[in-house]
């Protein structure tokens, strides 16, 4: 256990359960978005709603973001936000730096580009975690979610990748998922066993069913589609956990509190004029921190409408970020769907 991660975890538990607003602790995940662009037109995608430019993130940026992670106890970092991040031209030597500084490093990819000069290069850039959606085992229905994707390309890039995985002895570990709703309802068992007859069904590769998400009630295409086979969650009045866990960076380096504010909902701060650390404990994080303590989040909308992550403060102290994520990703074979993880 690295002990200066387990204190920062621990000031943030204790700052949540105290009702502190600023922190001495930092945030153990970062999401970095290294780009907004994405070949697809996905039906269940915010990208639908997003106004803002398409991008790319710049290299110095990320390796600024990347080198200010590394000081601060952040133990793992997604580089995906809204877009494909395998088109960024920097990837892998961005994986490599972020290794380079410690840092566990995950990425999420709907591996239409995944030939095997990007596979070879992403396993030896040391990427330790890779989610693959291939949100349907039936070539029809995802084609028809995945618009302009080719599922058959999909598979055969997906199974070179865990084939590659395998060969080389590398501890990167695979996650295919699923959504589940309405259209995909009937699919769960049928997804587990194609994989499973794949191969990939090993503490290496892992499979998920994963709850059709509506962006906190900002999707309503997505409601549509999922009247059926939606959980009946409560919303949980405790505080969100996420503005005592972590921040995300869009690709020109405006933070947002986590991936629900796709559109620029509300920014609080911005790494052109700040830092980091400024960031997570300036105004607008404080405020926001303050109106989940009063449960008073009408003037936040984004939070008004998401169900909320719950703290788990044993979990939390017990394991690091990356550690929590494969957790949630260990049911290989587990059918009952699953919350997106934030």
């Amino acid at each position: 256990m690295n002990i200066a991660n387990f204190v920062n975890r621990c000031h943030l538990v204790s700052g949540y359960y105290a009702g502190h607003v600023r922190l001495s602790g930092f945030p153990v995940h970062l999401k970095i978005e290294l780009t907004n662009f994405c070949n697809l037109d996905c039906r269940m995608c915010a990208r639908q709603k997003m106004t803002r430019q398409v991008g790319f993130m710049n290299r110095d940026l990320c390796y600024e973001i990347l080198d200010w992670a590394s000081r601060h106890c952040c133990e793992f970092v997604y580089l995906h936000f809204l877009g494909e991040s395998l088109y960024h031209p920097d990837l892998q030597k961005i994986v490599r730096t972020a290794h380079s500084r410690g840092i566990r490093v995950g990425l999420s990819t709907n591996a239409t580009v995944l030939d095997e000069a990007i596979a070879h290069g992403l396993i030896d850039s040391g990427i330790d975690l890779l989610v693959i959606a291939v949100d349907s085992p039936r070539q029809d229905q995802y084609e028809f979610l995945r618009k302009g994707a080719s599922w058959t390309e999909v598979i055969e890039n997906t199974l070179r990748f865990a084939r590659i995985c395998k060969s080389s002895c590398s501890r990167t570990i695979l996650v295919v998922q699923m959504v589940h709703c309405d259209l995909t309802a009937d699919e769960g068992v049928e997804f587990l066993k194609f994989w499973g007859d794949n191969g990939l069904a090993s503490d290496k590769f892992r499979l998920i069913v994963k709850q059709w998400d509506d962006w906190a009630g900002q999707m309503a295409e997505v409601r549509e589609w999922n009247t059926k086979t939606s959980p009946s969650v409560l919303r949980d009045l405790r505080p969100c956990v996420l503005p005592w866990r972590e921040l995300s960076v869009q690709w020109d380096g405006t933070v947002v509190p986590c991936s629900r504010f796709f559109d620029k909902q509300l920014v609080v701060g911005s790494l052109g004029s700040s830092d980091l650390t400024r960031v997570w404990n300036d105004d607008e994080m404080v405020e926001l921190r303050c109106a989940h303590l009063k449960n008073s989040t009408a003037s936040v909308p984004v939070c008004q409408g998401c169900p909320r992550q719950a703290m788990r403060p044993w979990s939390y102290l017990r394991y690091d970020q990356f550690a929590l994520r494969l957790r949630h990703y260990c049911s290989t074979g587990n059918r009952v769907p699953k919350r997106g993880l934030s």
